[in-house]
This record gives C-alpha cells, sequence and structure tokens, in this order.
C-alpha cells in the first residue's frame, strides 16, 4: 500500500515484540510510579535533618553544605519541591540523590534504602531488576576483604608459633580473647607469599582482585607479596560493617614501618574513613560527642571499657571529609591526642578545619601516660572518666602552653605568645569567642586590645570592621556574564522549570527556530517528550543524565515570586522578541546594503517593507 511503511517480521514474531515493546512501557511506568511513590513517603526536610542540622529560611531551609567545607550556609532545601541544591559546589538533586551522596552508594541502592525506610515494597517483576547488579564494580573488592578479614583473624586463632607469640602481644596491650573476637583483629603469616597464595588456589579471586582491594604489592619485576605479612591486622569497617580496608602492626620485622595502612582503592579512602565507625556510631548519635584518638589500640581500650562514642583516624591527620561527619553530627569534639609539641600543632591545623558555631572542641592531657591506651590500661577507667570529665577547651588550653613555653616576662616574651596564636584565633569559627579570647589575653599580658587585633586581623577581613561577603544576587547567579539574548533564554528555561504550566504560553509566543540557547532548547525537547506525572511530580528525573543537569538544578533551587510570576513570564517573552525583531531588523538591513551596492533596487525596497513591519511589532 502507498504511504504505508512494511515490517519484515513474521506475524508471530511481530506479535513477539509488540508483546515485549508494551512490557518495557508497563515496566518502566511502574518503575516510575514507584520512584515517585518513595519520593513522596520521604520528606526531604526530614531525611536531611537525619544527617545535619537545618534551619527554616523563609519558605526554604538552609544548613552548610554536608559535601564541601563552608562557613556561611549555601545549601538550599526546597520543601514544596522537594529538592535541594547547593549554591557553593552546585550538588543538587531529590532526596534519594542527596541519600546516595551522603552515602556514597548508587542511586538504585539509595531508592532501594528509603523505600525500606518507609516499608514500600519494590514492584512485583521488578524486584530483580531494582536489586543492586551483581556486576557492581565494589561487590568483589567488598567480598575479598571480608573473606580476608575472617582468614587473618582464624590465622591468629592458630595454633602456629607466629600466633602464639602475635597473641602474647596484644594480650601485653590489655587485649583479651573477647576483644579480639569483637573487633575481629587477626594476624598474616611472615612468609611474604603465604596469604595471597592462598587466595589464588581457591580460584575466587584473581591477582588483580588482590591488587585492586590493597591486599598484595606488585614488584618492579613482576612478582607479588602480601602487604601485611608479618603484622598484627586491625580490619576497617564502614558504617555498614563491611570490611574497606586494614591497617597492620608489625610484631618482629626490624627496619620496616611500625604500622601499615590499605592504600587507597575503590572503597577506602583514608581521608573519609575512621576507625570503629560501625561501633561508635550510634552512640556518637545519642551522645552528640565524640572523642577523637590516635591509634587503634587506643580506641579498643577506650570503646571495650564502655566509653562507646570513639573514633581513630586510621593513622591519619583529619581531613576536611572527617570533619563534615563530626560537625553533622555532633555538638562537642574532645581530643585525646598526644599533647606534645608535635600534637599540639597537629590539633591546632585539626582545629582550623572545623567551622561550625558554637561547637565545643576540647582537649585532654594524660599525666604519666603517652596516649589513652597506656592511661586506661595503667589508671583503670574510674580514672580515665575523670580525665575526660576534666577536659579543657582547647583555646584555653593553647593560652596556657604558650605562657608556659614563651613565659610573660617582657615584650619579646608577650609578642612570641600573640604570634604563635594569632593563626588559631583567626580560625576561631565564633567571633564572640575570638573576642572573649582577645580580651582575656589583653587583661593577663597587659597590653592593649586594639593592639592584639591589629596583630589578629592584619591581612584578614574581619566581620565585625565590615568585612563581611555580601548577599549572593540570585539573578546575577543564574547566567553570570550572559549577554541580554542569553540572559533572556535563561530567565525562560528558569521559569519554565519553576512554573511547568507556562509551558503552552511559552510555546504559543516564542518562535523555536530562533531560539540559540542548548539548555532551553533540550529542555523544551525533554518536556514535550514527557508524561503528566513526570512534569508535575519528578521534573529532575527529565534530565538526570543531561549535560546540563549542574544548570537546571540550580534554576529549580532559586524560586520565584508567586504573586508576580504570571506578569514576569510575560513581559520576558515580550523582552525575548523584542531581541529577536532587533536582530532580525539588523539581519536586514545588512542585506540591503548589500542589495543597494549591487544596484538591486527592487529587493532592497522589499527588505525595507520587511523592516518597516518588524519595527512597528516592536514599538
Amino acid at each position: 500500500m502507498p504511504g504505508v511503511i512494511s515490517v519484515d517480521i513474521a506475524p508471530p514474531v511481530l506479535f513477539v515484540y509488540l508483546i515485549c515493546y508494551r512490557w518495557i512501557m508497563v515496566e518502566d511506568k511502574i518503575f516510575q510510579q514507584f520512584v515517585v511513590n518513595v519520593k513522596n513517603n520521604n520528606d526531604i526536610v526530614s531525611t536531611i535533618s537525619n544527617y545535619v542540622p537545618v534551619k527554616k529560611s523563609g519558605k526554604n531551609f538552609l544548613t552548610n553544605c554536608p559535601f564541601h567545607l563552608e562557613k556561611t550556609p549555601s545549601f538550599n532545601i526546597n520543601p514544596e519541591k522537594q529538592f535541594f541544591y547547593c549554591f557553593g559546589c552546585q550538588a543538587g538533586g531529590d532526596v534519594i540523590k542527596f541519600v546516595s551522596m551522603m552515602e556514597n552508594i548508587s542511586y538504585k541502592e539509595a531508592l532501594i534504602k528509603l523505600a525500606g525506610v518507609q516499608g514500600i515494597e519494590l514492584p512485583t517483576g521488578l524486584a530483580g531488576s531494582l536489586a543492586p547488579a551483581e556486576t557492581d564494580k565494589f561487590k568483589i573488592i567488598y567480598n575479598l576483604l571480608g573473606e580476608a578479614s575472617l582468614y587473618f583473624f582464624k590465622v591468629l586463632a592458630s595454633a602456629s608459633k607466629e600466633a602464639e607469640t602475635a597473641r602474647n602481644y596484644l594480650y601485653m596491650r590489655g587485649v583479651k580473647n573477647e576483644d579480639i573476637e569483637q573487633y575481629m583483629l587477626g594476624y598474616s603469616f611472615a612468609s611474604p607469599a603465604k596469604f595471597h597464595e592462598a587466595v589464588l588456589k581457591s580460584k575466587k579471586y584473581t591477582a588483580s582482585d588482590l591488587e585492586q582491594a590493597g591486599l598484595i604489592v606488585k614488584t618492579a619485576d613482576g612478582r607479588y607479596f602480601d602487604r601485611f605479612f608479618g603484622r598484627i591486622v586491625f580490619p576497617i569497617f564502614d558504617r555498614s560493617s563491611r570490611t574497606i580496608g586494614f591497617g597492620g602492626r608489625t610484631t618482629q620485622l626490624e627496619g620496616s614501618p611500625k604500622y601499615l595502612n590499605s592504600p587507597e582503592t575503590a572503597v577506602y579512602k583514608k581521608n573519609s574513613a575512621f576507625y570503629g565507625i560501625n561501633f561508635a556510631h550510634d552512640a556518637i548519635i545519642k551522645t552528640k560527642e565524640v572523642i577523637l584518638v590516635e591509634g587503634y589500640f587506643d580506641f579498643i581500650s577506650l570503646h571495650r571499657n564502655g566509653i562507646h562514642n570513639v573514633l581513630a583516624t586510621c593513622g591519619t591527620a583529619l581531613s576536611p571529609y572527617h570533619v563534615k561527619y563530626i560537625e553533622n553530627n555532633v555538638n562537642r569534639v574532645i581530643f585525646l591526642y598526644d599533647m606534645d609539641e608535635a600534637g599540639i600543632r597537629a590539633t591546632m591545623k585539626n582545629f582550623e578545619l572545623f567551622s561550625k558555631p558554637g561547637l565545643n572542641i576540647s582537649v585532654v592531657k594524660f599525666e604519666g601516660a603517652k596516649d589513652a591506651d597506656e592511661f586506661v590500661n595503667k589508671y583503670g577507667l574510674e580514672k580515665t572518666g575523670a580525665a575526660l570529665s576534666k577536659a579543657m577547651a582547647f583555646t584555653k588550653f593553647l593560652v596556657n602552653y604558650a605562657y608556659d613555653k614563651f613565659g610573660r616576662r617582657d615584650v619579646e616574651s608577650k609578642t612570641s605568645i600573640i604570634n604563635f596564636l594569632t593563626p588559631h584565633l583567626r580560625s576561631i569559627a565564633s567571633e564572640i569567642s575570638r573576642n572573649q579570647y582577645i580580651t582575656l589575653l589583653a587583661q593577663d599580658l597587659n597590653i592593649s586590645e586594639d593592639g592584639i587585633r591589629d596583630i589578629v586581623f592584619k591581612g584578614m577581613k574581619n566581620p565585625a570592621y565590615g568585612g563581611a561577603g555580601k548577599e549572593i544576587d540570585n539573578k546575577l547567579l543564574l547566567a553570570p556574564e550572559a549577554n541580554v539574548r542569553r540572559k533572556l533564554e535563561i530567565d525562560l528555561l528558569h521559569s519554565l522549570i519553576q512554573k511547568i504550566d507556562f509551558l503552552p504560553a511559552f510555546l504559543a509566543g516564542v518562535n523555536a527556530e530562533t531560539i540559540k540557547s542548548p539548555e532551553l532548547l533540550e529542555m523544551i525537547e525533554l518536556m514535550l517528550g514527557a508524561d503528566n506525572l513526570s512534569l508535575k511530580e519528578d521534573l529532575q528525573s527529565l534530565y538526570l543524565s543531561s549535560e546540563y543537569a549542574p544548570l537546571y538544578n540550580k534554576l529549580l533551587a532559586v524560586a520565584l515570586d508567586d504573586e508576580n510570576a504570571s506578569k514576569y513570564f510575560e513581559d520576558l517573552i515580550s523582552k525575548y522578541n523584542n531581541i529577536v525583531r532587533k536582530e532580525q531588523i539588523d539581519d536586514l538591513k545588512l542585506k540591503i546594503r548589500e542589495a543597494e551596492t549591487v544596484g538591486d533596487i527592487e529587493t532592497s525596497k522589499q527588505l525595507l517593507q520587511k523592516v518597516s513591519m518588524l519595527q512597528k511589532d516592536n514599538l
């Protein structure tokens, strides 16, 4: 038949094809409805409040962004649109996206997690496809690390002479058999190949798997050796109690590092991992307080004695990621570090990372012991608790330390005190606290407060002296450095994202062929191809994979003025069309000059008539 496209498929095959196509469409619809249901039952403000403290700000809520360090809150939560956006780092999305970013899990895993929180069952027929893929790149590593942890644990419990030596060392450090079992402590044989040869012999994992998990090291000539051979092994767990890495403590090897940690892998990031987080998280949330220690034995000694809100940083310095976890969950931090010169300077650097106003940062200096582990084992739980109860505000401790270090005898010593304390005073998040300590220093040292302030604030914008930043203009934020046409196109895009009901007026008032903005063109195409459910309740799902998603998120986060939105949108269309007509007039004028140059009077007259009509429309 003319005009009909034939399909070269036998009728039975065509029937199967149509059935499969319809099922795919139905399945996609069911999945979409499931996503909307999960989002509707997990309020974004309540969910985010479980991770970070939020404050009401007009119609929305604000907090310091949990994904980057900042002192002024720029993380915006819109309860009406159930959407979050950070104007600092441009992170944005729905409640599922937030949980996936906070938990470092996939979007599907976050979706399933939130469904479970609300008791929402996975749709029939979709359970298999929604479950995390068996081929997930992390699965092999997690399984291998878990099995390695069990292997090391069994080696430590074995009857070998090496294992007995390792156990005796632990007993000498005050560790009991029940502690070995609770914290899954293990041992790796001193033979450099014994562990990985056993793994390869099982044929469950390859050398590449072992290398990616950080369990073996490859030499220049292509040979392998076990990373932790001859060491007592401390498994490092995540909050879900999955093994993500290890720390190893040597007992017999001369000339090797005392401690050795896993390298960075797909699942182990030393700048965000805490030793003991799986044991301590609930207690930290309950007490709103965290005790930070330096080593594995420090953690075990405190935790097994009933002090549960304790964490260790796996032998590394605090990072911004560690700090964000702490600031999001506690009101008080107690450092139980070795308070020698190096420890004090390390704590000063750590202090500078914190920016949460009102966060109480204290230190404990143990007398008669070099660290928390030695103090607990030497003096017992009662004296340890007494020492913790006397924790001193770090700034006060630092001031006293500076007095002892430099003395307060003359101008030189007093100047040294102020110069030593200046970086710390600058890093104090609370202006009130900073001013109180400046006043205290002035009284103790018998010098002018203004003189101290001149030194402290030299080269630093002092908020008290008018150095505070200006409030961000959202209009400038949306399309910075844009020309007039592009600014109008972005403003039109902003209005459409905020008010989908404006789409018919846009299509009626704007000629799509005149649009130059690729972001606006793509959004129009997405909207025209979407169903009502997506447009009304799940707009973000339309552009998740778009290269322009960051801009769309930003526009979704900035609300329109509801009272004047319709008039504002009409004006935008009018201004946009005026710009387009002006461009058309300029183009016609150029063509007129070209026609006159070659003497084509007739074409020139026709073009002039078009210019006249366009100019009338612009009036």
